[in-house]
């Protein structure tokens, strides 16, 4: 059975309209979709780094992944012929790649689904259309605050990607010094 029409503050039979340019919602989603974007850079870069050692070729290979999920698939890969990683900042990486799919499913909702509010409720909220396994059909009730969250959500992400990545260089460089003469 779909789960459908509104949830949460939202009447039955409710109109949605809208949100007018200037509401502070608006904000929030541009930032999520940018700080999202710099995500998936900061992971092109990387593997730009490793695959290509020129970032413009490189490109040309991440500009064909969509989401972060090919873009560890591909990471992970490269990362496993490097000298000197470890396993365990490969299961790291690994651990951040299935983290980064389920952030990345909030930002996909947040960035796609149209934003409006209620005539009756006047609460904001956007409306969901997905079918995964399961149709979600209606208007779900979200907050700034709820945003603001995700926001730090990916912050996180980040700083831990960043984290991993220098264990992983700094792994991978000492096997590379311990083979000079």
């Amino acid at each position: 059975m779909a789960e459908s029409g509104a949830s949460g503050p939202f009447k039955p039979g409710e109109d949605f309209y809208e949100l007018p340019p200037d509401d502070p919602h608006y904000t929030r989603v541009g930032r999520v979709a940018s700080a999202w974007a710099r995500f998936e850079y900061e992971i092109d870069s990387v593997i730009w780094t490793y695959a290509c050692r020129e970032d413009e070729r490189g490109a040309c290979l991440t500009a064909q992944y969509i989401g972060p999920g090919p873009r560890f698939k591909a990471l992970i890969a490269l990362v496993r012929l490097e000298d000197g990683v470890s396993e365990e900042s490969v299961n790291a990486l690994c651990k951040l790649a299935e983290e980064s799919g389920q952030i990345a499913s909030r930002r996909n909702r947040i960035v796609h689904d149209s934003w409006m509010w209620g005539s009756e409720s006047y609460q904001v909220g956007r409306f969901e259309v997905t079918a995964d396994k399961r149709l979600r059909f209606g208007m779900q009730a979200y907050s700034i605050e709820y945003l603001e969250d995700v926001l730090g959500q990916i912050a996180e992400i980040r700083k831990r990607f960043r984290e991993i990545w220098i264990r992983i260089g700094d792994e991978s460089y000492e096997a590379w010094r311990k083979k000079q003469p």
